[in-house]
């Protein structure tokens, strides 16, 4: 048995790119269009809970491998792809 460093350089990574903003491929959901069907969470490859995420408005998590399923299923368009962050997002985070 051994331990991998690369999944734990890979968070630690992420965790520090998404404190900065920095520009990539990510998930932006806006919830109050969210009409809790839970077909993003059936459709998780992963296995998530996707609904929760969009519930708390915050649709990062370690295991999500950004495939899609969630954004293809949402007939409200609540989650989407996006590659810069949302500048409301930032200014809210800012303010605290």
């Amino acid at each position: 048995n051994y331990v991998c460093p690369m999944g734990v350089l890979g968070i630690i990574g992420t965790k520090i790119k998404n404190f900065l903003r920095y520009p990539s491929l990510h998930l932006e959901v806006d919830a109050k269009k969210c009409i809790n069907c839970k077909q993003c969470s059936n459709v998780c490859e992963m296995g998530l809970e996707v609904n929760d995420l969009v519930q708390s408005g915050n649709m990062y998590d370690a295991d999500c491998i950004l495939c899609g399923s969630c954004v293809a299923t949402c007939n409200q368009d609540v989650i989407k792809y996006a590659w810069k962050w949302n500048k409301k997002d930032v200014e809210v985070e800012q303010t605290f």
